[in-house]
């Protein structure tokens, strides 16, 4: 089945992005955290590295502006998406997010990081930048033509987020 998780703490950067795909790609969570001595990152773990940018100001870098079409999967972005320089996420690379309540393509935008979509079926969540609040619900009219095809959480600025995510 190709790589075996190893004990959590012997695994450091660079090492980590391999290890949480190959942890999330080829085990049921459901059963691998349950291994003895062996600890594979959990929703959890990966929540806290995207809440704590919650009601921070964020510079997004976007690369599929509204309007553009997916390199690979030809759909077209119904709202601009990109990632933020400097940091990263689950799969090794920048943080994405989702820049809402934007009429125009944009090829970058600074507002508030309102809410953290948490993807509970793939190893990367994705953060919501806005320049007001948003709601849920159009956070899920927002962002279905993607996020519609994985199970998520939303959790907004000011959430109890412990148990985000289930267990």
């Amino acid at each position: 089945m190709g790589l075996k998780c190893v004990p959590f703490p012997s695994v450091t950067p660079p090492d980590t992005a391999s290890y949480r795909e190959n942890c999330f790609r080829n085990f049921p969570a459901s059963s691998l955290c349950r291994l003895p001595g062996v600890r594979c990152p959990t929703i959890m773990d990966d929540v806290a590295t995207y809440t704590k940018y919650l009601g921070e100001s964020v510079l997004v870098q976007i690369d599929r502006p509204k309007g553009s079409q997916h390199p690979r999967l030809g759909f077209t972005y119904e709202t601009n998406y990109g990632f933020v320089p400097g940091t990263l996420a689950g799969d090794g690379h920048e943080i994405d997010a989702w820049v809402l309540n934007q009429q125009l393509p944009l090829s970058e935008f600074k507002g508030k990081c309102v809410a953290v979509i948490v993807r509970k079926d793939d190893d990367e969540n994705k953060l919501i930048v806005a320049d007001s609040k948003i709601s849920r619900d159009q956070i899920i009219s927002e962002t279905k033509f993607v996020e519609g095809y994985y199970d998520i959480d939303i959790i907004l600025e000011g959430d109890d987020y412990t148990n985000a995510g289930g267990t």
